[in-house]
């Protein structure tokens, strides 16, 4: 959670009423930082290039929202986890669900959080393979990432420790991609 404090002068300030605020010469704004993490199998074969297209248009599109979050892509699905203020980020879930690139959206994991996970990128990319993805999720008997998906989702508690093997796995250069 985020405290954000603003100081003014006390006969500067406004009387809004419904917001909690009155004339006193400080106010705590809290803004509620919320991760939200799902599946999706895309529509349509992925070109790489179109790939980058949404990386491109994702990031200009977070950085404007204050959204930070990771993609990955394997074998024709998307695993995503998007991080801001819960309302920006469940109205861009909402907008995400209704985009007809993706079919069979499942969110796994939705919760407030301390602290982002992906501070430094609008939107990180990685593409590992499925069986190192099956390994950092703990589901090294797994064999496809539709099982992977289903079995993160049935346990939403491997999410975090998954997250940090992909935070990991993310080089430099593909930031840029």
């Amino acid at each position: 959670m985020l405290t954000l404090v603003v100081w003014e002068h006390p006969s500067k300030v406004p009387n809004v009423g419904k917001c909690g605020l009155s004339g006193n010469s400080s106010h705590r704004v809290t803004i509620v930082l919320y991760q939200l993490v799902y599946s999706s199998k895309a529509a349509n074969k992925m070109m790489l290039s179109h790939l980058i297209g949404i990386l491109r248009q994702a990031r200009m599109k977070n950085k404007l929202s204050s959204v930070t979050g990771l993609l990955v892509f394997v074998d024709g699905m998307f695993l995503q986890v998007l991080e801001g203020e819960e309302d920006t980020v469940k109205d861009l879930m909402k907008k995400i669900s209704e985009d007809t690139r993706h079919q069979d959206i499942k969110v796994i994991r939705g919760s407030t959080v301390e602290n982002r996970t992906f501070t430094n990128w609008e939107m990180a990319y990685t593409s590992p393979s499925a069986k190192k993805l099956a390994m950092w999720s703990g589901l090294e008997d797994t064999r496809t990432v539709e099982e992977i998906l289903s079995n993160l989702q049935k346990d939403p508690d491997i999410v975090p420790e998954l997250m940090l093997h992909l935070l990991e796995d993310i080089p430099d250069s593909e930031q840029h991609v």
